[in-house]
């Protein structure tokens, strides 16, 4: 009973992090997005490992994807957005990162199922994995039970890791710490819009 209990505390635990401690359980999620119908491997101890959360999908269902160049997937999950990216985009480099290292393992599993040959995975926090390397689009739903200072980190790095023109484009809950995070972007970048608005989320793309 000890030990049901204990894997029931880490199913949903605290997802930003490089090592999870939740018992391993793979999952097979389906999905039908952006005109692509997708299998995706998941697995607990991941960000919305059970399903495609409606976050994510508004965001990429309504990016403004360039035709060639280089996507960043920042804080990837399972993948399901660079996955998308990479099949809409088959001229682009995708790559995708997150801190957690079993995100990361799954990410990469994703995009051989997807047989994408345009995408690579690599773990590390936040830039960490891209270091110097730039960027025409970063896309991100950002991490916001990791707190304001992680998140906040992620938006004032954005414009560094962007070639001239080339944008950060996220998705967050206005009335939920999305406000502040617009209002931050606005403060970054020469042109702030919005590209979507669902169920209180919001889409805004910042252009460089």
């Amino acid at each position: 009973m000890g030990v049901m209990a204990k894997d029931e505390e880490f199913e949903n635990e605290y997802y930003y992090t490089e090592e999870p401690k939740s018992t391993y359980r793979e999952r097979t999620i389906k999905a039908h997005i952006r005109d692509f119908d997708l299998t995706l491997k998941s697995a607990s101890g991941i960000f919305a490992s059970r399903d495609v959360d409606t976050a994510s999908k508004l965001l990429i269902e309504n990016a403004e994807l360039p035709e060639k160049g280089k996507i960043l997937d920042l804080g990837c999950g399972y993948g399901m957005i660079g996955v998308v990216a990479a099949k809409a985009c088959p001229n682009c480099s995708v790559i995708l990162t997150d801190i957690n290292r079993r995100a990361v393992m799954i990410a990469a599993e994703n995009l051989k199922i997807n047989k994408l040959k345009n995408a690579k995975a690599r773990q590390g926090n936040a830039y960490e994995p891209i270091k110097d390397e730039k960027f025409d689009l970063i896309l991100l739903n950002p991490p916001m039970t990791a707190g304001r200072e992680i998140v906040m980190c992620m938006i004032k790095g954005a414009p560094e890791h962007l070639n001239k023109g080339g944008s950060l484009q996220i998705v967050a809950r206005k009335s939920k710490g999305g406000e502040v995070l617009f209002e931050e972007m606005k403060k970054l970048f020469s042109e702030v819009r919005v590209l979507a608005k669902s169920g209180g989320f919001w889409v805004v793309k910042g252009t460089k």
